[in-house]
């Protein structure tokens, strides 16, 4: 071999001492001793490969010089381990009592554990006798400079190729006849294991005219380095493979259902059956597609990774993937690159993860057919992983053994996410609550994640080196933080954090009391597992909302507000990506989707009065679109399950539609609260209490209304030269501007 052990003694002498010491076994005889290592091995096998050497060339010499006394006699000095005189059958029987010696001990060494790497890669590729020889041929010829040295002498093929051999010398070498060597040129047919699977590279282009014969092959040179031992990464292709041994358990991966259980066993089961040999006639029978192989897909930070690595670690198998999610850039072809990645995966018995290259499964793609003809190849587990909806090969999709979705959990599956993600001896203080954690949180596991390593980074260690105590307001903090870069990037909605106050509603006390009493029918409704949806109908917009900002604020869950005219839109242009499916979708169906980020409640604003419209039948769905998407919208509602209120400034008369759980009509605020709210904003001339009362009686008016219309007033008295307060009659001529004088009060009141 390059390089030879000082373990063992290879000189020629003591080399013939063992071949000419080998005797068959007997009954009674000692067990064979174990080879001591791979190296031990591997000068065991570059001896009995000299023995087919002397046998292939004794016989060539004699068939060139049968009439001459000795032929052999100037290439005998190329294989002084032999006796003297040593004819054809003496070699044969020497070379076969070399092999019987070596399986014996190459059995009792696999007996003891002992991993011969020569002996195992055959075993795995259930390569026949003809093939294991030939691939030890090219293998010695490949790393021993002495067997190379000895073949170049024997003559037995000019103008080789410096590491391989002809096809004809090997048949040569191996095969006693011509009947022998015309059935063994199979071997190294296209179909065959040795091509197949690319244990041996042909250089060059076979065309018709090509005589086989004289095509030279060599050892993969991988292959022949793992053989010896050599695991070391010289390839620039590994410059974007990852090989890794995880440590991930599978206690940290939490699943829904059964699904993590099903997906143990299914590895479970086919290491087994691979490791014991059981799985050799399916590979037989179909002679491709017997791989394992499962398709994770999901939205990002679900667990599809982490399961990866966790099945890895269980089963003792190192995870070679592929690190670029861009193929375009490796500057490699695809081909090439998944032929490292899998040729490495079946070397070392390892588990493949494909995790977010969606490049090799589109349909159709070279990328794509280049996995499939990997995955035909391949004889292990194969995860391929996405964040995103592709649409696969035909022929992929057909490979793939289970679909593994991977939800976005819900409030019971991220109470024990949040329970699997805290270390080992992390102090929890008496307030932790990881329940109201997972309820106003709606993480994905790696969020989940993130929050604890930023809650535990800062909180600082005790004064006397004890691990940090970690308590409610830093896991909230840590948590709120992950939810706000979560930002919402479609522009349908505005995600905010509610600050009103149900006490300083300027609605009725009746009403306040109705909205407080909201908050724990909700949180009721919720641990059932259903929805609340709540109509608002007012007059005032704004005001409208506040109440709504109120309600969440109770229910202590951030807002997702829409405005319901955008919602209702059907154009190619305004369609956004969903967040979990990750696919093109209407704005309606954005809104009713959840994805990841703090627990919020559904707003839409009608600020057209649509939903009225359509209720009263005042759309015509065979003429109007929005009635189409408005009844889609009321359909959506039956189903939702979260916290979703509407808000429209047209009254509903009579009965709200029966998708609504609880309505609100809000009406004005009581005179003399409006009068005191003109009276805050008003300079006071011409503003007695008595005006004031006159003022709210005719213009009955909402806070945001009285807001509004003050600072119109007091825009234009400035413009006009004044100062600080608008008076009172400039506040009537900014009312006549925008709505009719009217002498009883307006019904609904507000703008026009």
């Amino acid at each position: 071999m390059n390089g030879t052990s000082q373990q063992v003694n290879c000189q020629p002498s003591a080399q013939a001492g063992q071949v000419i010491s080998f005797n068959p076994a007997r009954e009674g005889a000692p067990a064979p001793e174990p080879f001591l290592d791979n190296l031990d091995h591997l000068q065991a096998l570059e001896l009995e490969a000299k023995l087919f050497l002397a046998l292939a060339s004794l016989r060539r010499c004699q068939q060139k010089g049968a009439q001459a006394e000795d032929p052999w006699k100037e290439q005998r000095q190329f294989f002084p381990f032999l006796p003297p005189g040593a004819t054809a059958q003496q070699v044969e029987g020497l070379r076969a009592a070399a092999c019987a010696e070596n399986r014996r001990r190459e059995a009792e060494s696999q007996r003891l554990g002992l991993p011969l790497n020569f002996c195992r890669f055959c075993a795995e590729r259930a390569l026949e006798p003809f093939e294991r020889d030939a691939l030890l041929l090219l293998l010695m010829n490949f790393t021993a400079p002495a067997f190379a040295a000895t073949f170049n002498r024997c003559g037995l093929e000019t103008g080789r190729f410096s590491s391989g051999m002809t096809i004809g010398s090997i048949l040569g070498v191996i095969c006693g006849s011509f009947r022998e060597q015309l059935e063994a040129r199979r071997y190294f047919s296209v179909a065959g294991t040795l091509m197949k699977e690319e244990i041996l590279v042909m250089l060059g282009h076979v065309g018709e005219t090509d005589n086989i014969l004289n095509e030279s092959v060599y050892l993969h040179e991988r292959i022949a380095r793992f053989i010896v031992g050599d695991n070391n990464q010289y390839s620039t292709a590994f410059r974007y493979i990852r090989r890794e041994r995880c440590a991930v358990s599978l206690e940290q991966v939490v699943l829904p259902g059964a699904l993590k259980e099903e997906a143990v066993t299914l590895v479970d089961r086919y290491l087994c059956g691979r490791e014991s040999g059981a799985l050799s006639e399916l590979d037989r029978f179909f002679g491709y597609g017997t791989a394992l192989v499962f398709m994770f897909h999901g939205p990002s930070g679900t667990g599809k990774t982490m399961l990866a690595k966790a099945l890895a670690a269980r089963c003792g198998r190192e995870l070679i993937s592929l690190c670029a999610s861009n193929l375009s850039e490796i500057p490699m072809s695809d081909d090439d690159i998944l032929a490292e990645l899998f040729r490495e995966a079946s070397l070392q018995n390892a588990i493949v993860l494909l995790d977010e290259c969606d490049d090799l499964f589109l349909n159709n793609s070279p990328a794509s057919r280049g996995l499939l003809i990997e995955i035909e190849k391949a004889r292990c587990v194969v995860i391929l992983a996405t964040n995103k909806p592709v649409d696969l090969d035909p022929a992929l999709e057909r490979r793939i053994t289970r679909r593994i979705a991977f939800p976005l959990p819900g409030p019971h599956l991220r109470r024990e996410i949040w329970r699997a993600l805290l270390p080992a001896g992390v102090r929890l203080a008496a307030d932790v609550d990881l329940a109201e954690l997972a309820e106003r949180f709606n993480f994905s596991g790696a969020l989940i994640k993130n929050a604890v390593m930023m809650a535990l980074s800062l909180s600082p260690p005790e004064a006397d080196g004890t691990r940090p105590l970690l308590n409610q307001g830093a896991l909230e903090r840590a948590a709120a933080q992950q939810s706000e870069q979560l930002s919402d990037l479609t522009g349908v909605c505005r995600v905010y954090a509610p600050q009103q106050s149900v006490a300083l509603l300027p609605i009725l006390p009746r009403q306040q009391e109705e909205l407080r009493n909201a908050a724990p029918a909700w949180r009721r409704l919720r641990a059932e597992g259903l929805g609340l949806n709540v109509l608002v109908t007012t007059s005032n917009i704004q005001t409208g909302i506040e109440l709504c900002e109120a309600l969440a604020a109770e229910c202590r869950l951030k807002v997702r507000s829409f405005d319901l005219s955008q919602v209702l839109s059907r154009n190619e242009s305004d369609k956004v990506v969903h967040p979990v499916t990750q696919k093109l979708v209407t704005p309606l169906q954005y809104a009713f989707s959840s994805g990841p980020g703090e627990a919020s409640m559904t707003l839409f604003v009608d600020y057209e009065g649509d939903v009225a419209s359509a209720v009263e039948g005042a759309l015509d769905p065979e003429k109007n679109y929005q009635a189409v998407l408005l009844k889609e919208l009321f359909g959506q509602l039956r189903g939702q399950l979260g916290l979703l209120c509407l808000v429209t400034r047209r009254p509903l008369h009579g009965a709200p539609p029966f998708e609504f759980n609880l309505r609100f009509d809000l009406q004005f605020p009581a005179r003399e609260l409006q009068a005191a709210l003109w009276r805050e904003r008003l300079s006071g001339e011409g503003a007695s209490p008595e005006g004031l009362l006159e003022l709210a009686t005719r213009f009955p008016m909402h806070t945001a209304d009285i807001d509004y219309y003050s600072r119109q007033a007091a825009i234009q008295t400035i413009i006009r030269g004044g100062t600080g307060k608008p008076a009172l009659a400039a506040v009537l001529e900014e009312i006549g501007r925008y709505r009719q004088t009217a002498d009883l009060p307006l019904l609904f009141g507000g703008r026009g």
